[in-house]
């Protein structure tokens, strides 16, 4: 067997161990193929998928790195390498990445859905609309795309549009908390406590451990003795593993919640809890300009 039919049946197999979501047997034999074919990129590009999806995505970044020496013209790479910079909180860093991947591949659907949520998220809502209408464009039926240019258009001030789109998100993915929620937002802004409470509660019955989802919810309302449950509901998912910073979110929707009821020192408990979670990663130019 000549080595490109070697690379080819072994490549395969590890891929199909990466599908079936057995990352350590998948990266055990992409280093190894990275060990005996030196100068291909894709066996050194899986290993950090690989260690990605196990959760070190600071480990997986220097394969992703690594990779790009071989192919620095791969927008894969570069998409990788941004979401490794978003999870570790360097969101200026990873946008820089996606930007560069678009370069190489304008119309690259994942890329722009990428770019355009972190734009969302550091409150770019300019950028974030184009962006995600241009992946729209693309492909229309991707649900979370439809739910964000939602949030995006509505941070505008663009509600009726907004409206439709996250109508759109719900009717592409009905079983999914997050358009149920992004209408809950809209609806919160524009003043309609009713209906923002019940597409709120709508999303926690079908995810009850968004905690974006349940400091939304008490932010529409006066919590009161009725809310008990809802209250519980909440400290038991604390018990859960999750990330800081829906741990974040829960602990203040606590902290809110004992408020109302006139518990200070269960809310002074919580805020203070979620107040060590507290992290600003933004520029400081940017957000002394936004101030």
């Amino acid at each position: 067997m000549n080595q490109d039919n070697l690379y080819s049946k072994h490549i395969q197999k590890a891929k199909l161990l990466y599908r079936q979501e057995k990352y350590q047997e998948a990266f055990t034999e992409f280093e190894s193929l990275s060990k005996e074919f030196p100068d291909k990129a894709e066996p050194i590009s899986y290993c950090g998928r690989s260690i990605a999806a196990m959760g070190d995505t600071v480990y997986a970044m220097g394969y992703f790195l690594k990779a790009l020496e071989l192919e620095p013209e791969n927008a894969e790479l570069y998409y990788y390498i941004g979401h490794c910079l978003v999870n570790a909180g360097q969101n200026y860093s990873a946008i820089d990445k996606f930007r560069k991947a678009l370069e190489i591949d304008p119309d690259n659907l994942s890329v722009l859905s990428a770019l355009g949520k972190l734009y969302l998220d550091i409150d770019n809502y300019h950028e974030a609309i184009k962006i995600l209408s241009k992946a729209i464009t693309i492909k229309p039926s991707l649900a979370v795309n439809q739910s964000n240019l939602a949030v995006a258009l509505s941070s505008a001030g663009r509600h009726d549009e907004a409206i439709k789109h996250a109508n759109k998100g719900i009717k592409l993915a009905p079983d999914e908390a997050y358009g149920y929620y992004v209408l809950g937002v809209i609806h919160l802004e524009l003043g309609n406590q009713t209906e923002a409470k019940k597409y709120f509660s709508k999303a926690i019955d079908i995810n009850s451990m968004s905690g974006s989802i349940y400091y939304a919810y008490v932010s529409v309302k006066k919590i009161t003795q009725d809310d008990y449950p809802m209250i519980r509901k909440m400290e038991h998912i604390l018990d859960k593993s999750m990330p800081s910073a829906m741990r974040k979110e829960v602990l203040f929707a606590l902290a809110k919640a004992y408020d109302d009821l006139n518990e200070p020192e269960k809310a002074i408990n919580y805020i203070s809890k979620g107040s060590m979670l507290v992290h600003y990663d933004g520029d400081p130019k940017e957000h002394t300009r936004y101030i």
